[in-house]
């Protein structure tokens, strides 16, 4: 058995920028996937949710949200996949279904005949798993939550503004 050689400073380097050029060319390809996603309107039972999920819903933050989609609509549409399967947008999800439960006319009005804003991208993440998850990935890191302080300040610029929570 031949002993193990231990790569150089050099040898690793190159092995790490070796692989950051393979995440910025999945990072590339997944950004012109999502640019080709087609925008349309889902109805609610046809989209499943994802077996694995890397975040736990947040029951504080689903009923956030609810309150918030009662108001806005729904600002960002949900995430799916070509057979409708929810690749980001869980919590928003919950929110569409708690909102539909507990404020129906706001639901009704914001999503006429069940039907939800989706993007669908162009992939099956049964077959491309890894790109499903740095889907959700990318959308998860990208948003930022406001601080509670904020969400105060927001919803007093918002009632100041008129609007009403429903």
């Amino acid at each position: 058995m031949a002993p193990k050689t231990r790569k150089s400073a050099a040898d690793m380097l190159q092995s790490v920028q070796a692989a950051g050029t393979g995440i910025q060319e999945r990072d590339r390809q997944l950004e012109a996937r999502s640019l080709q996603a087609k925008v349309s309107i889902v109805p609610l039972h046809k989209i499943v949710d994802r077996v694995i999920d890397t975040r736990e819903l947040n029951d504080r933050h689903v009923e956030e949200l609810a309150i918030s989609i009662s108001v806005l609509g729904l600002l960002e549409p949900l995430v799916l996949d070509i057979k409708n399967r929810l690749l980001a947008g869980g919590h928003r999800k919950a929110a569409i279904y708690l909102l539909k439960e507990r404020n129906p006319s706001a639901y009704s009005k914001h999503f006429p005949d069940d039907l939800i804003p989706s993007r669908v991208l162009d992939f099956d993440a049964d077959r491309d798993p890894d790109l499903a998850l740095q889907v959700e990935i990318a959308e998860n890191e990208k948003r930022r939550d406001y601080t509670p302080a904020e969400v105060k300040k927001l919803a007093q610029q918002l009632k100041l503004a008129g609007y009403a929570v429903t």
